[in-house]
C-alpha cells in the first residue's frame, strides 16, 4: 500500500483550496465566507508554519478516513464499508448552513485491528503517520487534509497549545489516596495472613485494610504451589504465569500482550477503590517491582521507592500499552 506522511501531504495542498475547506469545515457559514476568508487565511498560515517546524515522528501508523463510523480497521476495508461511504458523498454539503460533513479519522497500527482517535495525540506524531494515496484519490487531499486538522486542532491551534492541555488534562486527575506494596511471594502471604485473626488468640485482624492483588508466577512446575483468593479484605486478584526473563530463552514464557493488557486493565479497575495494591512475584524484585513502578506511574505516586534493576522488558510492554490508550484520550484513572 503506497502512502505519504501527513506532513509531505500539508505541502502538497493548495493553499487557497484548504483555507475554502477550512471555513466550511470549521464554520459552515456560506454568507460570511468571504468576510471571513482572509482571517482564516491567517490563521492557516499560522499553523502551516508551526507544522513546517516540526520533525515527525517516524511511523509506520496509517491514517484512515470515510463518511462513516470506523469501527475497525476489517470493516474500514470491507466491501460493507466501502459501499455506504461512496465518492458522490465527499462532494455534497450538508444541508445546514453549507458545512462539509465531518469524516471519522483515526489511527490504525500496523499489525493491530483497533482503530483509535487522533484528537489529544501530539502533532509530532500525527504528522508521522502515513496516509495511504488510495484515500487521496478517494475523497481529495484538500478535504481529507482539512479532516485531519480538524482533529489536530480539537485541543489547541498550535503544537504548544494543544502539548499544554493534554497536559493540563493529566494533571487535573487527582492521584487516588492508595499505596503500592511490591513483594516476594512469602512477603504476599505474610500480608494476607495479617488480615487474618489468629482463631484462639485474637479477635480481629492486625491488618484492615482493602487490597487487590497481582501475583506472577513462574511457570515451571505450574508456579508457587498457591493462589491468593478474594476475601472480605481481598477484593480481587489477579494471577499470572510468565518467566522473569527480558528476550526470548528456551523453556520460558516472556510476558504476553494479553498479560500486559490485563495488568494495565486490572490497575484502572481499581484505582482509588481499594486501600492497597499487592504485587508480588518470586523474589519482589524484577517483575513485581517493573508492574510497582508502572503502576506509580499511572496512579501518579510521587517519591515510588523502587529499586533500579526491575525487568525492563515487562515495563516497556506495559508503557506501550498505556501510551496506546492515551490515543485514545483515556489519559488516566
Amino acid at each position: 500500500m503506497d502512502c505519504k506522511n501527513v506532513k509531505e501531504l500539508f505541502f502538497e495542498c493548495d493553499l487557497d483550496k484548504l483555507n475554502d475547506m477550512m471555513i466550511l469545515y470549521f464554520v459552515g457559514e456560506k454568507d460570511i465566507f468571504e468576510e471571513r476568508r482572509l482571517e482564516y487565511r491567517d490563521k492557516l498560515c499560522e499553523i502551516m508554519a508551526d507544522i513546517k517546524k516540526i520533525e515527525p515522528v517516524k511511523s509506520d501508523n496509517i491514517l484512515l478516513a470515510g463518511d462513516g463510523y470506523i469501527s475497525s480497521k476489517s470493516y474500514f476495508f470491507s466491501d460493507e464499508y466501502m459501499e455506504e461511504s461512496s465518492r458522490e458523498d465527499y462532494d455534497d454539503e450538508d444541508e445546514c448552513e453549507g458545512r462539509l460533513h465531518h469524516l471519522d479519522v483515526v489511527m490504525a497500527e500496523p499489525d493491530n485491528d483497533e482503530v483509535y482517535s487522533i484528537m489529544g495525540c501530539e502533532w509530532k506524531d500525527i504528522l508521522g503517520y502515513q496516509v495511504p494515496e488510495f484515500l487521496i484519490e478517494r475523497i481529495g487531499l484538500e478535504y481529507l487534509m482539512i479532516s485531519i486538522l480538524w482533529e489536530m486542532t480539537w485541543f489547541g491551534l498550535t503544537a504548544e497549545e494543544v502539548h499544554e492541555s493534554i497536559s493540563e488534562t493529566i494533571e487535573s486527575i487527582n492521584p487516588p489516596n492508595m499505596s503500592i506494596l511490591v513483594t516476594s511471594a512469602s512477603g504476599a502471604l505474610d500480608y494476607v495472613m495479617k488480615h487474618l485473626p489468629d482463631p484462639g488468640f485474637t479477635e480481629y485482624p492486625e491488618k484492615t485494610d482493602t487490597y487487590v492483588a497481582i501475583s506472577i508466577q513462574d511457570t515451571c512446575d505450574g508456579g508457587f504451589g498457591f493462589e491468593l483468593k478474594k476475601s472480605k479484605y481481598c477484593k480481587d486478584v489477579l494471577t499470572l504465569y510468565f518467566d522473569d526473563i527480558e528476550e526470548p530463552v528456551e523453556g520460558l514464557c516472556l510476558m504476553t500482550q494479553e498479560q500486559a493488557d490485563a495488568i494495565f486493565g486490572f490497575i484502572i479497575k481499581y484505582c482509588g477503590k481499594v486501600d492497597t495494591l499487592l504485587i508480588h512475584c518470586f523474589a519482589g524484585l524484577s517483575r513485581s517491582m517493573a508492574v510497582g513502578v508502572f503502576a506509580s506511574d499511572v496512579l501518579r505516586i510521587k517519591n515510588y521507592e523502587h529499586n533500579v534493576h526491575y525487568n525492563k522488558y515487562v515495563y516497556e510492554m506495559l508503557h506501550g500499552v498505556r501510551e496506546k490508550l492515551l490515543k485514545m484520550s483515556n489519559m488516566g484513572c
